[in-house]
């Protein structure tokens, strides 16, 4: 099935998605919403967190950090609760932190909140990342007096 670079995918779109659509996508947003959509619906039978978990396996220090942004503000506005769905999916979240590490230090406040938030959220990265972000809150909170 052809998808538009642009087209976002929401839960109710899965059923008509193939590996192949995840696998080959360049869009970073279709694939920020897809994992929305994923981690939305649920993902029971676990079919389309593996078909992710595969996509960012390929794509392993391969994406940037502005892609792995767009999966992370995605995944931000799915829900206050781990996704459990992609609780076993290593590629997923050694993909998205491998990305946006070095960058901790220069992100916006938004996505810096977004970063640590999902992250947090979801009981995953590394001694490294949580460092790092524990030291990014220290550092804002000393340059805002507090």
């Amino acid at each position: 099935m052809l998808r538009r670079a642009f087209a976002s995918v929401s839960a109710s779109d899965l059923s008509t998605l193939k590996r192949e659509d995840v696998l080959s996508a360049t869009d970073s947003k279709w694939v920020a919403s897809y994992a929305q959509a994923v981690v939305e619906s649920g993902d029971a039978a676990g079919n389309h967190s593996d078909n992710l978990d595969e996509y960012f396996r390929k794509n392993f220090r391969k994406i940037s950090s502005a892609q792995a942004l767009d999966v992370i503000n995605a995944l931000s506005k799915v829900s206050s609760e781990p996704a459990g769905c992609l609780d076993s999916r290593f590629w997923v979240w050694e993909s998205l932190e491998e990305a946006v590490r070095a960058e901790i230090d220069t992100m916006s406040q938004e996505e810096f909140n977004n970063t640590a938030t999902v992250f947090n959220i979801n009981y995953k990265g590394s001694t490294d990342l949580k460092d790092l972000i524990e030291n990014r809150i220290y550092r804002d909170a000393d340059v805002l007096g507090k």
